[in-house]
């Protein structure tokens, strides 16, 4: 070799997935869950009434409210299955059980540095009621932003998050149930339907949801998905029919170029935006938690506030650019018992 010439190669992109949660922290997460389970609500009890609190650089994505039957509930996350026995990174998932929700709200306040929900315990009964209320078009709310340091939300890297394999099969991981509950749901409809089917997802992730869907009949489902994050498209390319980097309040435009892959290749190629008779259809984002049921995504206005005084978009039924002649898929992620 010429001791003039020098090769350099590029490190190879890892994805970190943060230290393992501290064993003291996991055994508290397990006994917060198994108290809320038997109605013992100790230690939430303060001489002012009964408080969810959490420092908002804590885990303020662990309280919930929902409006049902025109009373607004509290709720509290508990440690997800996933993370307790399949290693998912994290702390919680997408996921809401009816001991999660503790009882009717009193008052909602927020610091700089904290939150608090102020609540009046319900027992069992009540609580599985309130659950039980809970449809497919009730909006579960996260109040409160997630902060990296005070005053500074915590949010995704500006050119979205890195992609790997790794990370991919972690992320799906979290969407398991989701998966598993569209296959039930629309099966049967699927050995039923003649026509072809468009499934569109404006959140696509890794594009693996919309590929397990598709995997049902591949011969009639076409798929079209988009996300905010250019890796995550990058990477969901080989999945899907077409993808786009773009947010779902803000829809591709007809005359954006959007990603495809023909069948069975990897290679991501150029071609031309949905016109007339091109496909946009139905994705896949619901209630509890971070992406939940297949929906058309067009932003509609934010809903009144909550009791925190904030509001809070959701993806509803609307049309992105293009006609839509086959018929679209729509899916909401059912409560789990």
């Amino acid at each position: 070799m010429n001791s003039d010439v020098a090769t350099t190669t590029a490190p190879e992109q890892r994805w970190d997935p943060g230290d393992p949660l501290d064993t003291a922290f996991v055994d508290d997460e397990v006994r917060i869950r198994e108290e809320l389970r038997r109605g013992d609500f100790t230690r939430w009890r303060q001489p002012g009434g009964h408080v969810l609190h959490e420092e908002l650089t804590g885990l303020p994505e662990r309280l919930f409210l929902f409006e049902a039957d025109g009373r607004w509930y509290a709720g509290c996350k508990t440690i997800s299955d996933y993370v307790l026995d399949k290693g998912m990174p994290g702390v919680f998932c997408s996921r809401v059980y009816w001991y999660n929700v503790v009882g009717t709200v009193e008052s909602v306040r927020t610091s700089v540095t904290d939150a608090r929900i102020v609540f009046r315990p319900l027992d069992e009964a009540g609580r599985r009621a309130a659950f039980e209320a809970v449809t497919p078009l009730t909006e579960i709310v996260h109040p409160f932003a997630k902060q990296r340091e005070p005053g500074r939300e915590k949010t995704s890297p500006a050119d979205g998050w890195l992609v790997t394999e790794e990370r991919a099969a972690f992320l799906g991981l979290g969407e398991e149930h989701i998966r598993r509950y569209t296959r039930e749901r629309f099966g049967p409809w699927l050995e039923t339907a003649a026509e072809e089917v468009l499934a569109y997802d404006p959140a696509c992730s890794t594009g693996q949801f919309l590929s397990e869907f598709a995997a049902a009949d591949p011969a009639r489902i076409r798929t079209v998905g988009q996300d905010l994050s250019r890796q995550m498209t990058e990477f969901a390319a080989s999945r899907l029919d077409r993808v786009a980097a773009a947010t779902p309040c803000a829809p591709r435009s007809r005359r954006a170029a959007w990603t495809s892959c023909s069948a069975g290749s990897s290679t991501p190629r150029s071609s031309p935006p949905p016109g007339p008779g091109d496909p946009a259809g139905a994705g896949r984002h619901a209630a509890p938690g971070r992406h939940h049921g297949p929906a058309r995504a067009q932003p509609r206005p934010a809903r009144r506030p909550g009791p925190g005084g904030r509001r809070t978009a959701r993806a509803a039924d609307g049309r992105p650019p293009g006609r839509l002649p086959l018929p679209v898929l729509r899916v909401r992620v059912r409560r789990l018992t």
